[in-house]
């Protein structure tokens, strides 16, 4: 939340922007206007951004992550990741985490740097701090290594794998890869 906005990621890896005032304000804010009800309690979404439709992600099982907003920009990880069989990356090269203009919902940059090496899902929150005098995103990605982009653009600053060098990814993750779960 911040200000009178509050943002979410849907198990339908959908982003949302809400107003928080909802419609007691007498305002429907935002390019989206045909919501179903419009009642003084009822939530009032600003603008929505669907990853699978504009992105092709295959979150699995679902999508999860907090937004992260800094500035203008929102960052969130899109839970790309494997099939239910837990075998095959139905989207190799659907991104893993993008970032969005917070005000109007449009897609500044996206990064794929995981592609096919994504163990089961990204589903982790990234992080921003200032190094250096420039703004990163950090974030843990679902093959087991952790990610500082660049924050306005998304290249790659640096990376680092967090498992041993001779670490290996076994089908039900029950080797000694592991991805980073944490939040």
């Amino acid at each position: 939340v911040e200000g009178d906005r509050l943002y979410y990621v849907s198990n339908r890896a959908t982003i949302t922007c809400l107003d928080t005032n909802g419609f007691r304000d007498g305002e429907n804010d935002g390019p989206v206007a045909d919501e179903p009800v419009t009642e003084a309690i009822d939530g009032d979404v600003v603008w929505s951004y669907d990853m699978i439709a504009e992105l092709d992600v295959f979150p699995h099982n679902l999508a999860t992550g907090s937004p992260l907003v800094v500035g203008d920009i929102l960052y969130t990880v899109t839970s790309n990741g494997v099939d239910e069989g837990h075998v095959n990356v139905p989207a190799p090269f659907a991104p893993n985490i993008i970032a969005l203009n917070k005000h109007t919902g449009e897609l500044v940059w996206e990064s794929t740097i995981i592609g096919e090496d994504v163990l089961h899902g990204s589903w982790t929150n990234p992080a921003y701090a200032v190094i250096n005098g420039g703004g990163q995103v950090v974030f843990p990605g679902g093959n087991g290594w952790i990610y500082g982009l660049d924050a306005e653009t998304g290249e790659l600053i640096w990376q680092f794998d967090c498992n041993a060098k001779d670490a290996e990814w076994v089908l039900g993750g029950r080797g000694t890869r592991n991805n980073i779960l944490s939040t």
